[in-house]
This record gives structure tokens, C-alpha cells and sequence, in this order.
């Protein structure tokens, strides 16, 4: 239990700002307006790119999406307004970046289905081990896969310039999936687009 709480307390640690929005919403494959805003998606599978490298997020779908407010008109949003439908039955809320992260560190734990008491009680490490080795000034440490999942997702904000991040959602099974909608939740709108 002291081990799970160390590494949330770590995660939790992790600023994000999401991925830098495309100039336009039609730079995206899919886009729609809603109302007097401009939703944009890409879907990545299992995908997650970063600036240097794609890694595979198995265990979670992922959808960068992006959104344009109007001028002098802040919205609010946030990735917890989205889900997925898949099939036209089945709907996946969005998982939170930091239960990502878990899930690329350690494969085995069983957090993600709700917290487990049954961790063990071993030594409890905040943060990483420091490496006594020298980083080139011009060579920037390297981002592990659960680092970029909580620093390129979908940011949280009251938004007056476009916003843009990975929102994930659990589901594994991508051979099933036949088709794909996003759903999009605000307070008095909702809002439907096909994603495959």
C-alpha cells in the first residue's frame, strides 16, 4: 500500500501541458463545430508520440484532440468530458494520464482496476534514483513512456487560445473494434464525432 502511494504521490508529481495545438482545426483528420467551438481529433490506436519517439500504450486507446475556443470566450474543459463509444453500444469514460503512467511502469499491478491493499509493504521510493553518471549538455535526458503520457496529455484549463493533449481510454481490444465515435460532454452541449 506504501509503494502504491509513493508512486501516485510521484506521478502526481508530473506537470502537464498537453501537445502544442496544429494552427487550424482542419490540420486534424476529423474535425466538427460545436456550437461556437472547434473540436478537433486524431486517433492514435495505441500510439503515443512524443517529440523524440512513439511508444505503444497497449492497454489504452488514444486520441490526441484539440480544442479552438472563440475569440475573447474561455471554455472550460477538461479530458474527464470525454468518452468513447465503441461499436455503437459500448462506452469508455477517459482514464486519468497518471493511471497511464501506472500502467506502462507496472504492467502487473492490479491498481487500475481500483486500489489494491495487497501490495506489498516494501521500501517506499519518491521519485527516481539518481544517476551518478554525467548527461552531455547538449543531449537532453531521455522521456520514458509513462513520462510523456502525463506531460502530453490533455491539459485541464479554462482556455482562451486553442488547447491540444492525448486523452486515453482503457480498451485493449482493437481487432473487435468495427466503429469509433467521440463523444464530447459540456455542461449544456454534447457533441458526437466519428472517429473510424
Amino acid at each position: 500500500m506504501l509503494r502504491a502511494l509513493g508512486i501516485a504521490i510521484t506521478l502526481a508529481s508530473f506537470a502537464w501541458a498537453g501537445t502544442a495545438p496544429k494552427p487550424k482545426p482542419g490540420d486534424y483528420p476529423i474535425h466538427a463545430r460545436v456550437g461556437s467551438i472547434d473540436l478537433a481529433a486524431a486517433y492514435l490506436v495505441h500510439t503515443l508520440p512524443s517529440e523524440t519517439t512513439n511508444f505503444l500504450v497497449p492497454n489504452y486507446l488514444v486520441v490526441e484532440i484539440a480544442i479552438y475556443p472563440p475569440k475573447s470566450q474561455p471554455v472550460a474543459v477538461a479530458a474527464a468530458q470525454f468518452r468513447l463509444r465503441v461499436n455503437k453500444k459500448t462506452e469508455v469514460p477517459s482514464d486519468t494520464p497518471q493511471m497511464v503512467a501506472m500502467s506502462l511502469n507496472y504492467p502487473d499491478w492490479a491498481g487500475h482496476q481500483g486500489f489494491d491493499p495487497q501490495i506489498g509493504l516494501g521500501p517506499v521510493i519518491l521519485g527516481r534514483p539518481q544517476s551518478t553518471q554525467r548527461v552531455a549538455q547538449d543531449q537532453p535526458p531521455s522521456q520514458t513512456a509513462a513520462e510523456a503520457a502525463v506531460a502530453l496529455a490533455f491539459p485541464d484549463c479554462r482556455c482562451e487560445r486553442p488547447v491540444s493533449g492525448y486523452v486515453y481510454f482503457r480498451y485493449g481490444k482493437v481487432k473487435s473494434i468495427r466503429s469509433l465515435e467521440l463523444i464530447w460532454q459540456d455542461v449544456d452541449q454534447q457533441a458526437t464525432i466519428r472517429l473510424l
